[in-house]
Order: C-alpha cells, then structure tokens, then sequence
C-alpha cells in the first residue's frame, strides 16, 4: 500500500482488524480505543496520505 502508492487498500486492510477485534474481545460492548500516529508533515506531503489513518477508519468503521 504504502511503497506502491495503493491508500485504497487502506481501508480494506483495516475491516479484518475490526473483524478480530470483535472476535478476541469477550466484552462485545468494549469499543477499541485508536491513537492518532502522526506522520511526519515532509512525508504525508510527499506520499499524499498516512496509511496508518486508512488502516483506522478501515477498522473503526467495522467496528463502529
């Protein structure tokens, strides 16, 4: 994703990190928290995006 310049799969990549989330949590009323991780202002200049954030939204929007 983040060598061949694909952030569409970002979000793809997140959906079975929700996925398993939810399977491994015993309390299904647990929400995971997400950590912003900053990406350096020179290479989300140069890359256009931070795949850790897709990844993310990928995750947070399985997991609601």
């Amino acid at each position: 994703m983040k060598y061949e310049n694909q952030p569409e799969i970002g979000r793809v990549l997140g959906t079975p990190l929700g996925v398993a989330w939810f399977l491994n949590t015993p309390q299904l009323n647990k929400k995971p928290v997400v950590i912003l991780i900053l990406l350096h202002t020179k290479k989300l200049k140069e890359r256009g995006y931070n795949q850790a954030t897709l990844i993310a939204e990928g995750s947070c929007q399985r997991t609601g």
